[in-house]
């Protein structure tokens, strides 16, 4: 595959899901109406996907010799993130940051791991 195709296609999708990720929590406020505890669910779901892009993106890079290991740097790129993404909402005005969120969103990145295991365990 061609080296542009290849990152447009495993690379450039982890990068435009942070993009979108930094400008939503950038947003001063979210004209989102959530259930009480849904928006946990939300960080879940989110970072579940963006933990999958990264996993994704490290097993199609020639430069990682760990290829095997891909799904524990995915977590820890991820959460971090997470992390990142809540001290970057202490500084938006009407935004705070919550702790609660980065739990959901490590939940969000090991589910994504889980779910990858049941996957493989069928595909035996």
């Amino acid at each position: 595959m061609l080296q542009a195709k290849k990152f447009i296609f495993y690379h450039l999708p982890p990068i435009l899901w942070a993009v979108l990720i930094y400008f939503a929590s950038s947003l001063p406020k979210l004209n989102i109406s959530l259930e009480s505890g849904s928006d946990k669910l939300a960080h879940f779901i989110v970072f579940a996907i963006f933990c999958w892009l990264v996993d994704r993106s490290l097993k199609n890079n020639e430069n990682i010799k760990l290829k095997f290991n891909t799904i524990y740097i995915s977590i820890l790129l991820t959460s971090l993130y997470g992390i990142s993404d809540e001290i970057h909402q202490y500084f938006v005005p009407n935004r705070f940051s919550d702790v609660y969120d980065v739990v959901a969103d490590f939940f969000g990145a090991v589910g994504y791991f889980l779910f990858s295991k049941i996957l493989n365990m069928n595909k035996k």
